[in-house]
């Protein structure tokens, strides 16, 4: 028996970035739903997942590299590693929320 795994299979790629934020879109409570669409305005959750890939090959932006991802190894929470110098997807998303919200 042979068992063949492709390494596309561990890829998100667009559909699977769409994916995942039209389900996180489903589980939102009416609250949620009306920030996140406050700080979206022109986009929904799942269309907007794509935006560092898109805008990662632009050298203009090479310094957001770091914030299109975190690890956390197994069993670790946020708050128990050493952060990336140069920020993470958690950083990056607070940072810019934290931002949005003291110039309204």
């Amino acid at each position: 028996m042979a068992i063949v795994i492709s390494t596309s299979a561990f890829s998100w790629g667009k559909t699977g970035h769409r994916v995942v934020g039209y389900v996180a879109q489903q589980h939102l409570s009416k609250k949620a739903n009306k920030r996140i669409n406050k700080i979206l305005t022109d986009y929904s959750l799942e269309m907007s997942g794509n935006f560092m890939d898109f805008i990662k090959a632009d050298t203009t932006y090479r310094h957001m590299g770091s914030w299109h991802y975190v690890s956390i190894p197994d069993g670790k929470l946020y708050a128990d590693i050493t952060k990336n110098p140069k920020g993470d997807v958690i950083w990056a998303i607070e940072t810019l929320i934290t931002r949005h919200y003291s110039s309204i």
